[in-house]
């Protein structure tokens, strides 16, 4: 759907596509969160008629869009979600009752007042154009016999894709000139002519991140945040060696969702039903797991949010089972979780989120963990501390944790107590 031009009083909760050219009329510090620890910044934006609405940037993001968003910077703001704003949040009486924040099919485009969008010279993400029908036969045929030549080609009325980043796909109308004869594709040519070692250095670095090895090679977190959105590929992956050195059970959320698109759902646990958000019909209301935290690898933090198959895997333990140590408030189980994440080494996959490719901001995301071998059993892990084992075994319907106690100094004595809890309830109702 096309994004309609509106102003910010215009929108609401139900908005969805939408365009709204703003001014950056305030840009707050970066304050952090008391309670939940989360880092955060204002932004105050106005429109042309005047309305005045709140922007607001979370963990993340504040470093991610430093670039993006500039003090009485004039923007064109696409799609970006609007949520109700709480009153007491309000700085400036004139706001609207709704803040706009950020989220991934967000476009963000800086204009100039008077010549309007301001368009890059050079864009340092190679752009996917998908083509279709009869021009992905004869024509891209013709094409891929150039790739070594870097030949200059054109397209027409291509249309623009944001699903997973920013792209561009044939429509009916689209044709493709082998060879164009206007001036800006001569000087292109020239250009071309001039810069072959770069243009294969360039299309090597791409094939590389494309065409990746099987073996994971692991990098830093301190080497991580050195990349930046002009080294930086849409498609590249890298492998972090991990632990969580301060898992905090109120930043794990537990619910019940729809088994497919995990949207939340007030379903009873087990039943079936016609999810209204991915349109399909034989979804079943299931525990589904959200899991922000911190992993540091020595090198520095990372920022992370885990999803439910990700959860399962890190926590070695079901959806169904964190949800009843969630919602049961198991102090002593999360305990030895948080022990077994601050003690054991787990790999995780991250990459850019699709705002590189869509606005040029780089933020990483988690692709997938994975657990190594030697670890894959909690019962066999070594602990790190000889004074302390924990072992968490989990079971369908059951949470069994036990915990060795520090040896009494008073007698001196070579025995250890033994702590053991089971706890055989099924998960709660929410």
């Amino acid at each position: 759907m096309k994004p309609e031009r509106m102003y910010l009083d215009e929108l609401n909760s139900d908005t969805k596509a939408y365009k709204v050219k703003v001014k950056v009329i305030e840009k707050g510090r970066a304050k952090t969160l008391p309670k939940k620890g989360v880092i955060y910044q204002n932004l105050l934006l106005e429109d042309d008629k005047g309305n005045k609405m709140r922007g607001a940037l979370f963990g993340d993001q504040v470093e991610g869009y430093k670039e993006a968003f500039v003090y009485n910077g004039v923007y064109e703001i696409a799609n970006a979600p609007i949520k109700p704003c709480v009153e007491q949040w309000k700085s400036n009486p004139d706001e609207l009752n709704y803040q706009m924040t950020f989220g991934r099919q967000t476009i963000i485009e800086a204009v100039n007042t008077k010549s309007g969008p301001i368009l890059p010279e050079y864009t340092e993400q190679p752009i996917i154009i998908s083509t279709w029908n009869y021009l992905a036969e004869i024509d891209c045929d013709t094409l891929s016999a150039w790739t070594k030549k870097f030949s200059v080609v054109g397209f027409t009325a291509l249309r623009v894709s944001t699903h997973k980043g920013f792209s561009l796909t044939s429509s009916m109308s689209t044709t493709i000139i082998h060879d164009p004869q206007e001036s800006k594709a001569r000087a292109l040519e020239d250009w071309v002519l001039q810069h072959q070692k770069a243009l294969s250095d360039r299309q090597a670095r791409v094939l590389d991140v494309r065409n990746p090895s099987q073996e994971k090679v692991i990098t830093t977190i301190n080497a991580l945040k050195q990349k930046t959105v002009h080294n930086t590929l849409q498609e590249e992956r890298r492998w972090l060696k991990v632990v969580i050195p301060e898992a905090n059970i109120d930043r794990v959320n537990a619910y019940l969702g729809c088994s497919n698109c995990g949207k939340r759902t007030d379903v009873p646990v087990g039943k079936a039903y016609a999810c209204t958000t991915c349109s399909k019909k034989d979804c079943v209301s299931s525990p589904r797991i959200t899991f922000n935290c911190e992993v540091a690898d020595g090198t520095g933090t990372l920022a992370i949010t885990m999803f439910t198959e990700d959860s399962e895997k890190l926590f070695r333990m079901t959806a169904a089972d964190i949800f009843r140590v969630k919602h049961s408030d198991d102090q002593i189980a999360f305990k030895a979780i948080q022990q077994l994440l601050r003690t054991s080494d787990v790999l995780i996959e991250v990459g850019p989120k699709t705002t590189l490719s869509r606005n040029n901001i780089l933020q990483w995301i988690l692709k997938q963990v994975v657990i190594e071998p030697k670890d894959a059993q909690v019962e066999d892990k070594k602990t790190r501390n000889e004074d302390e084992e924990e072992v968490l075994e989990i079971g369908t319907s059951q949470v069994h944790v036990r915990k060795v106690v520090e040896q009494d100094d008073a007698d001196n004595s070579n025995t250890a107590k033994i702590v053991s809890i089971t706890d055989d309830a099924k998960a709660p109702k929410v």
